[in-house]
């Protein structure tokens, strides 16, 4: 059986966004070249990792937990959130970070739910069970 986004959720601060359109978590690791002279070939060796992720919501105003997460960028000063990315709740396929909220997006279409892209960055190591 091929898995749904039927048990996907957001949690922002330990609080569950309602109205979430889609999730997505992306784990990057540089490569440091270790190639030493009269060697023909390049090596490497694993470097420093990046975590990122986006999420997509249907944009309501009441929705308190993604209203803060939005706000976030709009704070002066350095803040931070707790991020879990349910997967499948089912199964327990989950990804969390402390993050920084680096890229908001707000739009509307004449008769079509307003939504809100939001892009951030994980500081530190994220816990994953994918």
């Amino acid at each position: 059986m091929i898995p749904t986004s039927i048990h996907a959720a957001l949690y922002a601060n330990g609080i569950r966004i309602g109205k979430v359109r889609n999730i997505q978590f992306e784990v990057s690791r540089d490569t440091l070249e270790t190639t030493t002279l009269d060697v023909w070939d390049r090596s490497f060796i694993s470097g420093l990792r990046d975590t990122s992720g986006s999420a997509s919501l249907f944009y309501d105003p009441s929705d308190e937990a993604a209203a803060s997460l939005i706000d976030e960028l709009f704070t002066d000063g350095s803040t931070t959130s707790s991020i879990e990315m349910v997967f499948d709740s089912v199964l327990g396929k989950k990804a969390s970070a402390t993050v920084v909220i680096t890229n908001v997006s707000v739009s509307a279409s004449f008769g079509a739910a307003q939504v809100c892209d939001i892009q951030f960055r994980a500081s530190g190591k994220p816990t994953e069970n994918l």
